[in-house]
C-alpha cells in the first residue's frame, strides 16, 4: 500500500512577515520534508491562474512527495 505524506505544520503569516526565510531555514534542515512549491494556494480558491499551484488535494499531497525519503532511511 502506499503512503501518503500529509503536512503536519503549517506556515501562516502576512506579507513581508518572515516566512520566506523561515521556509529556507526549515527546508535546509535534514529531517524536515517541505512542500516542493512555498506557496501551493491548495487554501485559497480566489487565487486563479498559474499562481494557484494546487487546486485538488491529490495535487496539493503530492508537494510532499519528497518528505517520504526523509523517513525511509529510519
Amino acid at each position: 500500500m502506499a503512503t501518503v505524506n500529509k503536512p503536519d505544520f503549517f506556515i501562516v503569516g502576512a506579507p513581508k512577515s518572515g516566512t520566506t526565510a523561515l521556509y529556507a531555514y526549515l527546508d535546509g534542515h535534514p529531517d524536515i520534508g517541505m512542500s516542493k512549491h512555498k506557496e501551493p494556494h491548495f487554501f485559497a480558491p480566489d487565487i486563479l491562474g498559474h499562481q494557484r499551484q494546487s487546486r485538488t488535494l491529490a495535487q496539493y499531497l503530492s508537494n510532499f512527495d519528497r518528505a517520504g525519503a526523509i523517513f525511509e532511511q529510519f
